[in-house]
């Protein structure tokens, strides 16, 4: 295994860079991270053009594994703590985030998907900004419509009332282009990842980012996650009756009884508190629905865990899951005794002492 520092232009600057306590990170419809150390002659170093080799923002660090790149980030920070360089860096596909899109579209039965790949596009057209990245992938969801008025009553008697039309980016709304993208992904809705390699002759790493609709991954009976076989630790759930809601109801664009408005909730054996979400910039119920849904799934009550470590094992060697797929994790958990459910690989982490991070939601 190795890291190399490549500038954005293209050019190598090291090839083999001594990166201690390194964390990688791979994140489902994120850009993941990269954390780790040198000693500060490595890190203050010079390279061939004139630059320091860890230059925020113009280095990328990319990790080969087996003749194999197995992700890349951009150096964001540098930081003393103690007698070594600290070095954070963000995944590729964070790139876009605090970006302005100075477009003006206006667009109508547009896959979502093409409206990510352009933007992807519209970034990396400034001489300073090609990743290298292509965007593969399509879905079935059109978004944009003609100009028009909605107005209904709902089954609870609410009257609703917006306005639909053009999917709208306007270059005087200073839209960040990262977040346009994270709100493309959640109402579609669709997952995307990263993947990086060498190209032809391996002068170069190129990026691809994969839509997955509608979600990345699948149930994955070949692998087995038990605590005191490959599971090292657990992180359980944590519950509170601060937080507990059966139902969560969601305020979107619009004023009064005008606004538009959605619920989600279910009876249980607990009594009924509810849940409210203002996101008074939404103006479709779809994605108010995913928001209200994002947010009942935070606070349901159903025993689980938030992450697990786990060592290099044959019930599953690091590195065979891929994000996005689900997995049956065998557990011991306080107060509720043994316990097994299938949770979702949301992001993963390749530990410095060896072994794995998952961290996952209770599917």
């Amino acid at each position: 295994m190795r890291y190399l520092a490549q500038r954005p232009s293209g050019e190598f600057v090291h090839t083999d860079i001594p990166l201690v306590d390194a964390s990688p990170t791979w994140e489902l419809s994120g850009p993941g991270g990269l954390d780790g150390y040198l000693a500060p002659d490595v890190g203050e170093a010079i390279a061939w053009d004139g630059h320091p080799v860890i230059d925020e923002w113009g280095t990328i660090i990319h990790l080969e594994q087996d003749g194999l790149i197995r992700g890349s980030w951009d150096v964001e920070r540098v930081d003393y703590v103690g007698a070594r360089l600290k070095v954070e860096c963000r995944g590729v596909a964070g790139y876009p985030a605090g970006l302005v899109a100075r477009v003006d579209w206006s667009l109508i039965q547009v896959d979502p998907a093409q409206v990510f790949r352009d933007l992807w596009a519209h970034v990396q057209s400034y001489q300073d900004g090609n990743r290298r990245v292509t965007v593969v992938g399509e879905t079935p969801v059109r978004i944009g419509t003609d100009e028009r008025t909605v107005d209904f009553t709902t089954g609870a008697g609410e009257h609703v009332s917006f306005t639909a039309g053009p999917y709208r980016i306007s270059e005087a709304d200073a839209t960040d282009v990262g977040r346009e993208l994270d709100s493309l992904a959640a109402d579609t809705p669709f997952d995307f990842t990263t993947h990086s390699s060498w190209n032809a002759d391996q002068s170069d790493v190129l990026h691809e980012i994969r839509i997955h609709y509608p979600k990345a991954g699948r149930r994955r009976h070949d692998l087995d996650f038990i605590q005191g076989d490959n599971i090292t630790s657990v992180v359980p759930l944590e519950g509170s009756g601060d937080v507990w809601a059966s139902e969560v109801l969601g305020i979107g664009a619009g004023e009064g009884k005008l606004a538009l408005r959605r619920s989600m909730g279910k009876v249980s054996h607990r009594l009924r508190r509810t849940r409210v979400v203002e996101a008074k910039d939404v103006k479709s119920a779809a994605r108010l629905d995913r928001i209200i849904a994002d947010e009942y799934a935070s606070i349901a009550p159903a025993p689980g865990v938030d992450s697990i470590r786990v060592r290099d094992h044959p019930n599953a060697p690091i590195g065979a899951w891929q994000l996005g797929d689900e997995i049956l994790i065998q557990t011991v958990q306080p107060h509720l005794g043994d316990y097994q459910g299938w949770h979702r690989i949301v992001a993963w982490t390749w530990l410095p002492e060896g072994g794995a991070e998952i961290e996952v939601r209770r599917v």
